[in-house]
């Protein structure tokens, strides 16, 4: 059961800690306040509280709040591609934890956020698969993050593709 069906393009919400299911390509969620899915235990037989990207959907998130928590199962994104989820930090947040036992598939571009990638601490390994830029990237646990190349092929920003820089 899901709280939230995304079958259109653009959505807002303020706080998403909630169950949602995306069913469509370039489904489009701002979110104001807050995220806060995959934690908090299983209580009495309802499901965790994730976002849910079916096949063939994909996933944009413009992210206004301060602070994004995404535990264990919290992100299910049913292709594996990391391009069909996308986080999009605003200048405004600055905290993104990803913590427990599941695998994220996705990119994040989030300048002004710290990233903490939490693994379960056992024999079991966590897994991020896809691109990051953040301010700070902390990992601890047993955690694997892997570059997803096919990343590489996509162009990005409507077309706007960096070919030069300046390290600061």
């Amino acid at each position: 059961n899901y709280d939230y069906l995304l079958v259109g393009q653009n959505y807002q919400v303020a706080t998403l800690s909630r169950s949602l299911y995306v069913g469509l390509p370039n489904t489009v969620l701002y979110v104001t306040s807050s995220i806060n899915i995959g934690s908090g235990g299983n209580k009495k037989g309802w499901a965790l509280p994730q976002i849910h990207i079916g096949p063939g959907a994909s996933l944009t998130i413009y992210m206004a709040g301060a602070t994004t928590s995404i535990g264990g199962s919290g992100l299910v994104n049913d292709s594996k591609e990391a391009k069909n989820f996308q986080y999009y930090g605003l200048p405004t947040n600055t905290k993104i934890d990803i913590t427990g036992n599941g695998a994220f598939y996705g990119t994040i571009y989030a300048p002004q956020a710290d990233l903490n990638l939490k693994g379960s601490g056992n024999s079991t390994v966590d897994d991020f698969t896809g691109a990051s830029i953040t301010k700070t990237t902390t990992m601890t646990g047993n955690f694997r993050f892997h570059y997803d190349e096919a990343l590489s092929l996509l162009t990005t920003l409507s077309g706007y593709d960096a070919v030069s820089w300046k390290e600061l």
